[in-house]
């Protein structure tokens, strides 16, 4: 927990007073499709930080680098309370000029991975924090550093990255040691699924943090167009917010993925079941016990996936093995011969999904 202690500390020392709000749905554009809380097992969430601004961003990048600094923690699997840290800022422009780095536009940083919401809390911790670099090498070392941090975390299968989520917690404590770093904004928040009753509800959103007094701004005139934050009276005379350090960030909710090809855990032993059948063994036979074989790995891989809600591992498995069984027979039923239906892909198979039923199922069944 020293990362969450560092920022902590940095909070209690250097974070300003800030206003916190929740942009009204009607206020953002374009509007969004779903505004529900997700219940738990019911869908998934990521976190983005969509801007970051600071006032004094031309002073500031002479000798100071800004980023933000973020820690959330929720339940994921097995693990109870699993910690993510994350670095936000131009940090794969390894070499920029520092000179320059205040004619880069900065937006829409993941500080998540997509994450299945399977209840519990939802905590996030963030700081735009402002580091003070003495040379243009300890620069280029944060700099490089930061973007090999971004790329270890963004990740689409976290279960296979839990292995390196304590060691970039770590990595990210000792990179923030590398330098003075001052904080200008601080937010902190917790989220719950449907059910909580109260206004903190996990649900998609847009949260302005903002370096002014309470009640400055107000939701009612400020504004959200194409991921950026603006002020005004209305949408149509609103002007980009200046003046004022802030965080704009973005609760994403998802009730499916859609990066299904990417879980190899599932994606590679159901590939290769389909493989399997377009190939024959020395008796010039398809290789079906093989197919089997990898079929029932993608659908175990898919009924046990952390990466996957309690609905969906259930109905994805069973989808699995019900459009092999279909693919199975168009291939080899009715002694007509073979010849080549369309082989499925994981995506399509999700979606077929949707139509099962997510009562549970026992190991026997799933290996009929």
């Amino acid at each position: 927990m020293a990362l969450l202690d560092s920022i902590t500390q940095l909070f209690q020392r250097d974070a300003v007073h800030l206003e916190r709000v929740v942009v009204p749905t009607d206020h953002v554009t374009p509007a969004p499709s779903n505004t529900e809380v997700v219940a738990a097992g019911e869908g998934y969430f990521r976190l983005w930080l969509s801007e970051m601004f600071l006032k004094n961003d031309r002073e500031w990048f002479k000798n100071r680098y800004p980023v933000v600094q973020s820690f959330t923690s929720f339940n994921f699997g097995t693990t109870a309370s699993l910690e993510i840290a994350q670095v936000a800022g131009p940090g794969h422009l390894k070499d920029v000029d520092p000179a320059h780095l205040d004619h880069i536009i900065s937006q829409n940083f993941p500080l998540t991975p997509l994450v299945p919401f399977n209840g519990g809390k939802v905590m996030i911790e963030a700081g735009l924090v402002a580091m003070l670099m003495q040379n243009g090498d300890l620069l280029q070392r944060f700099v490089s550093a930061a973007g090999s941090i971004s790329s270890l975390v963004a990740v689409p299968q976290l279960s296979m990255a839990l292995g390196i989520a304590g060691t970039v917690t770590k990595v990210v404590d000792q990179l923030f040691g590398l330098s003075d770093k001052q904080m200008k904004l601080g937010y902190q928040d917790t989220f719950v699924g449907k059910g909580g009753d109260g206004a903190n509800g996990l649900r998609p959103c847009y949260i302005a943090a903002i370096g002014s007094d309470s009640g400055t701004y107000g939701e009612q005139r400020l504004w959200v167009k194409n991921d950026s934050l603006w002020a005004g009276s209305d949408l149509n005379s609103a002007q980009r917010l200046t003046g004022v350090d802030y965080m704009l960030f973005r609760l994403e909710i998802r009730n499916e993925r859609d990066d299904w090809a990417s879980l190899t855990t599932i994606a590679d032993p159901f590939n290769k079941a389909f493989e399997a059948l377009k190939q024959v063994d020395a008796m010039g036979k398809p290789k079906e016990a093989d197919a089997d074989v990898f079929i029932t790995s993608a659908a175990l891989a898919a009924v046990t996936s952390q990466d996957l809600t309690d609905t969906d591992r259930i109905r994805v498995a069973k989808a699995i093995r019900q459009r092999y069984t279909d693919y199975k027979a168009a291939v080899f039923g009715g002694g007509k011969g073979l010849h080549g239906p369309k082989t499925p892909t994981l995506e399509q198979v999700a979606k077929d999904s949707l139509e099962f039923d997510a009562s549970p199922i026992s190991v026997g069944d799933l290996l009929a």
